[in-house]
């Protein structure tokens, strides 16, 4: 994906047409237009399923979590689906806390099976982490540390272990399927107790989908305080090449949120390390939970070159 434009950080400005999304600088040509235009810009995918918006908003004892990912318009525009993933399920622990458990994974656009290997990655993930916490509480993340190499390897499993026919599936059989088309990064978060006073955020993550904390009204992007500085690049690792996780313990405290996201959010937040006016527009409208058409609003923001598919998944301590 290119880099954003220069008028990348000029404040956000919406025309009188209702279905447009707000513009940050010039509105891209794409933007401009309604869905039904007659440049049929909004192409069907074979696969019948495009995922133009899905999303799903729920409540955990104290925790809230808004989730939406939305098919960006270069694929669009292809008649390709949504690359992007995310699952949002639960875990309670033998002692009986309740936790939160995310996975979002970003397709490369490069593998020609990114979006099946995204969905089957951040279904699996979620729920073994969920079974982990289950079994083992908190108890678990020291022995995911120590076996990462096992854990990734049972994701890779799951991926390639698809069956003739199945949804999104490549149209190969499985034993001759190149591991590299199937390309994908991964991140997760587990939070929780969900009725803490203060919740513990366990993230991991493979390749560039962020996982950024907001705390005391600032973007704390965790994912590269532990990588290193920069712009997360688009050039990243990805769970079928990879054999590390990279993972962090922080602390969730109340008025605290989180957010993991594909790079089609992450990478707009920022620009040259300053806060663009999206980042500010985002912080802001999402320092708390916000109505749940306006968080798909929010994401649906038009920038020159961010044609990419979004994914953000958002949790609230309350």
């Amino acid at each position: 994906m290119e880099g954003p434009s220069e008028t990348f950080s000029e404040p956000a400005h919406e025309t009188d047409a209702w279905w447009r999304a707000k513009s940050y600088g010039e509105p891209t040509t794409f933007g401009t237009q309604p869905w039904h235009t007659e440049r049929n810009w909004w192409k069907v995918p074979a696969s019948g399923e495009a995922n133009d918006i899905r999303s799903q908003f729920s409540t955990l004892g104290r925790l809230a979590c808004a989730a939406t990912s939305l098919r960006g318009n270069k694929h669009r525009l292809q008649g390709e689906v949504n690359q992007d993933s995310f699952s949002v399920v639960t875990a309670t622990s033998k002692n009986g806390d309740s936790f939160l458990v995310i996975a979002v994974c970003d397709g490369m656009g490069s593998a020609k099976y990114s979006s099946f290997a995204a969905r089957i990655a951040a279904a699996e993930c979620s729920a073994s982490l969920a079974r982990g916490v289950s079994s083992r509480g908190l108890d678990m993340f020291p022995v995911l540390e120590e076996r990462q190499s096992d854990f990734i390897g049972r994701l890779r499993e799951k991926i390639l272990g698809y069956r003739d026919g199945e949804f999104d599936a490549p149209p190969i059989p499985a034993e001759e399927a190149d591991p590299k088309e199937l390309q994908t990064t991964l991140s997760f978060a587990v939070v929780g107790p969900a009725n803490a006073e203060e919740a513990l955020v366990v993230s991991g993550w493979i390749g560039d989908s962020p996982v950024i904390l907001i705390q005391d009204q600032n973007w704390l992007h965790v994912s590269r305080e532990q990588e290193g500085d920069g712009l997360h690049s688009t050039a990243s690792q990805g769970l079928m090449t990879s054999d590390q996780l990279m993972i962090r313990y922080d602390n969730l405290l109340p008025n605290d949120a989180l957010l993991v996201c594909s790079d089609g959010v992450g990478n707009f937040i920022e620009y040259k390390g300053t806060e663009t006016a999206l980042g500010s527009h985002l912080r802001e409208s999402w320092a708390a939970p916000p109505e749940r058409l306006e968080f798909v609003r929010d994401l649906s923001f038009d920038i020159q070159s961010a044609d990419d598919d979004r994914t953000a998944v958002m949790v609230w301590h309350r």
